[in-house]
Order: structure tokens, then C-alpha cells, then sequence
């Protein structure tokens, strides 16, 4: 009986509740939220905190709110944005869906803009990502995305107050659906209070340097990309999907496998073309001293040490701000996922199966189930990485990868890829232009967070605090 009313006083004294008027929950409530989580005490706070400022309702300053449509999607064609193609403020357009003409005349009127922040609005764990659109191409967006379409207030540092944290904290207040599939919805953000400073101008600006740093950065990897097919002759190649073909019997039984997939010409028209042109190849069996998967590890927000999931290994490198974690003691428990320095990452199952990554770090991390790694001796591992990341790669991840609706690399079909080597002096070229795209990436994304701090400071002390904080950090901001 002692216990239990330990316990109970315990939970007792962890409750928060809020006391509020029937005119406070009407206020500011576009859908009437009657639920305990949507006055939490802690987003109390932050409408308040918020609303002790020169503020307005985002609808006040947009000229559009709305969610996307639900078109009709083609194989080729327009782009048409989902919610995998926005994360972190980025925008995307890398393994979009598709609209045909027609279908892109019929909804037109979605058509994303310069300077629009994107907001998608479904799926459990992933409502409220935002993407800030910085390009003139044509695109749509569709049903799982909201839009909001400023006019009276700077668009870029719009932008950047929903990705800080109070920002982001009223996005999550937002969210409904409890455990079923989740919403956010347009007339929910239509009454964000957006802080109104001063210093708009200034934080705007700085995320056009954001911008063009990430710019810079995407250019310079895809040089890299374009040396490595220069140097192997296939700049100009393109892979073709033939209808029919031949193979001898004796391919079939070598190969251990059946399908057509696997046979197609263009993967020995890339491996006789990198033959030819590379100073020398080498299968990964010839030089691997470790080639496994992880394993899955129990998850700890308050853990210790990195857990690198195949989500983290991304088209360019790894998420290094956001790698799980987990408990120390599984570094003893799981030796077989040790991740050391100079180990080579690849995504081994689902949709973006291939991606691969170079981990330079001198420090302990794990590897999760669905991430294989590969040690290697006598080559450079992170020139290895990037032609196992390169269109080389890829194409060889097409063909030794099985399964139909669920597709998996394994460290055997690993282990037969072919990696042509390009001179020492090319591939020092390459990597000089790969790790300064790196270090021009983790420029933006610090500039990024210092945007973010400076509002969240003009928020909660004062924007001349808030400005000399930034100028000490990033130096003079110009409007």
C-alpha cells in the first residue's frame, strides 16, 4: 500500500494542467480543439511568449494558404512534389513523381513559386516538414503538402521562424489523429502567430547566403560525379532498357539467377566501358577485410552513442545532426555493427537502396540492420564510396539487388560490385571537390541554426540582442 501511494504521488507531481478561460479557447482556435494536447502548458507558453511581440496571424500576411491537390501521376514528365521531397527547409525534386502535360494544364493552379514554403500535412511522424522554394522550374505540389504564399512579410525569414523552435513547436501543436493517420491543417496554420521585427530584412538575407552556399556545394559534387564518368568514358552513356536479348545458358547457371532484370545489356555495356577506360579494376571481394550488415539496436533518446540508420545515409553524404541513439553498453553487445572511421555505408533495403557513404569520424557509432558496412584495404575507402554512390554503382546495385515488392542489397551481392580506379591525381581532384561541397553544406547548415537562434532570441529578450548575437556569430548582416 506504501508503494502505491508513492507511485501515485509520484505521477501527481508530474501532471501539468492549464487553466484558461472559455474566450482564450476560442481564441486563435480555427477548429474549435477541445483536447488536452492542444493546451498542453508548454504551447501555452509559447502563444504567449510569441504574442508578447509585435505579431500577426500568418493568414494576414500570405496571399495563399492551401493544401495541394490529388493528381493523376505519369511515369515522366513534370514534377510534382510529395512529402519525400521536403525536409529540413529543403526543397527536392530528386525521385519525384511525375504529371503528364494534360494533367499539369488541368491543375496549374498549384504550381510552386519562388519564395513559397511548402508544409506537408499527413503521416505519422513526418507533418510539419518544411521546404522554402528557391528555384523558377516548374513543379507541382500535391495532396500530402500544404502551401503558404507570403506578401506582406519577408518570405525567407517566414521561412526560418517556422523552422525555429517555437516555430516548429506551434506546427506540432497543430498536428490531430492521435495514433490513426495524422493531420495538419490549413486552417490551423492560417491562425500561426508569425513575430513581426525589425530585422526581417536581415535574417532574410541570410538565408539567400544559405541558399546560394548549398548551391555551391550541390555544384561541386555534381563536378565531382561528372570527373569520375568523364575519366571512365561513359559521359555521355545511357543506360537502355532493351525488350529482348540473348544470353547464353552458361551466364544463367554462373550468375545463380533467373530473372531478365539481371541480364540486361547495359549492365555489361557499363562494365566493358569502365574496363576500358579505368587504369584498373578490382571486385570488392578483392579488397574487403569486413563487409556485414548492422544489426538492430533498442533506441535511447537520453543513449550515448550513434546509431546510423539507412534514413540517415542521404544522396550526398551522412545526416550527421540526427543519428539515433542508443545505449553505450551495445557497443560491447553488437561488435558485429561497430562502425569505425573510414568505413564504407550503403543503404541496403527499400526504396533508396544504393546510397552510399563515406564515414570520416573518429568515433564510436553503430550500424542498424538495414545498413551494411564494408572495410577495405590497399584503396582509398572514400574514393570507393563515391563510385559505389556514382551512376556506377547504382546501375550494378540495379542488378545484383533482389526481391520484387521489398528490394534488398546483400553484403554478397556487395561483394561481387566492380570498382574501376581513375589516377591518383583524378581522384585526388574528385575528392578535393566532394569534401569542399561538404564543407560548404556544413556552412549553410551552421548559418542555418544561427538564423533560427537570432529569432528565437528577438523573441524571447529583444532584436537589437538578437542582431548583435548574429554579428558576433556570423559577422555584419546586411539588410
Amino acid at each position: 500500500m506504501p508503494r502505491l501511494k508513492n507511485c501515485l504521488s509520484g505521477i501527481i507531481s508530474r501532471m501539468e494542467y492549464s487553466v484558461l478561460k472559455v474566450s482564450e479557447i476560442r481564441n486563435d482556435n480555427h477548429s474549435f480543439r477541445l483536447d488536452s494536447e492542444y493546451f498542453r502548458k508548454e504551447y501555452v507558453e509559447i502563444v504567449n511568449l510569441v504574442e508578447s511581440n509585435k505579431f500577426d496571424y500568418l493568414e494576414n500576411v500570405t496571399s495563399w494558404i492551401t493544401q495541394g491537390p490529388n493528381p493523376i501521376f505519369s511515369k515522366t514528365g513534370i514534377p510534382c512534389l510529395t512529402g519525400r521531397n521536403i525536409n529540413k527547409g529543403d526543397v527536392s525534386y530528386t525521385n519525384s513523381d511525375y504529371l503528364s502535360e494534360d494533367e499539369y494544364k488541368r491543375i496549374s493552379r498549384y504550381q510552386i513559386k519562388e519564395g513559397d514554403t511548402l508544409i506537408t500535412l499527413k503521416g505519422k511522424g513526418s507533418i510539419g516538414k518544411i521546404g522554402y522554394v528557391t528555384d523558377k522550374r516548374k513543379a507541382i505540389f500535391s495532396r500530402d503538402i500544404g502551401i503558404v504564399r507570403p506578401d506582406k512579410i519577408n518570405p525567407a525569414y517566414l521561412n526560418i521562424f517556422i523552422l525555429c523552435k517555437y516555430g516548429k513547436k506551434l506546427i506540432d501543436r497543430g498536428e490531430t489523429g492521435g495514433t490513426g493517420q495524422s493531420t495538419l491543417t490549413t486552417s490551423y496554420l492560417k491562425s500561426l502567430p508569425i513575430p513581426r521585427f525589425e530585422i526581417e530584412g536581415s535574417i532574410g538575407g541570410l538565408l539567400e547566403k544559405i541558399e546560394l552556399l548549398k548551391q555551391k556545394s550541390n555544384n561541386l559534387y555534381e563536378d565531382a560525379q561528372n570527373l569520375l564518368l568523364s575519366e571512365l568514358g561513359v559521359s555521355d552513356w545511357r543506360p537502355k532498357h532493351q525488350l529482348s536479348f540473348v544470353k547464353n545458358y552458361s551466364d544463367v547457371e554462373q550468375s545463380e539467377r533467373i530473372d531478365a532484370e539481371h541480364f540486361q545489356p547495359k549492365y555489361d555495356e557499363l562494365l566493358q566501358a569502365i574496363e576500358n577506360n579505368s587504369e584498373y579494376i578490382k571486385l570488392v571481394s578483392e579488397i574487403q577485410t569486413y563487409n556485414t550488415r548492422g544489426l538492430q539496436p533498442k533506441y535511447t533518446c537520453e543513449g550515448s552513442l550513434d546509431v546510423i540508420t539507412s534514413k540517415r545515409i542521404l544522396e550526398d553524404g551522412l545526416d550527421f545532426e540526427n543519428f539515433e541513439k542508443t545505449d553505450h553498453s551495445n557497443w560491447d553487445s553488437q561488435k558485429k555493427a561497430r562502425i569505425k572511421k573510414g568505413d564504407i555505408l550503403t543503404y541496403t533495403t527499400g526504396a533508396n537502396i544504393g546510397r552510399t557513404a563515406y564515414y570520416p569520424l573518429d568515433k564510436p557509432a553503430l550500424a542498424s540492420n538495414h545498413v551494411n558496412i564494408l572495410r577495405i584495404r590497399g584503396e582509398n575507402p572514400e574514393y570507393v564510396a563515391f563510385v559505389i554512390n556514382s551512376l556506377v554503382g547504382r546501375l550494378q546495385t540495379e542488378q545484383l539487388s533482389a526481391g520484387s515488392a521489398q528490394p534488398e542489397l546483400y553484403p554478397r551481392d556487395i561483394d561481387k560490385f566492380v570498382i574501376p580506379f581513375i589516377s591518383k591525381e583524378a581522384q585526388n581532384t574528385l575528392l578535393g571537390k566532394v569534401n569542399e561541397s561538404h564543407r560548404l553544406r556544413k556552412q549553410s547548415k551552421h548559418l542555418l541554426e544561427c538564423a533560427k537562434r537570432a529569432v528565437e532570441i528577438a523573441i524571447e529578450q529583444d532584436e537589437d540582442r538578437a542582431m548583435k548575437w548574429l554579428e558576433e556569430e556570423v559577422g555584419v548582416i546586411g539588410d
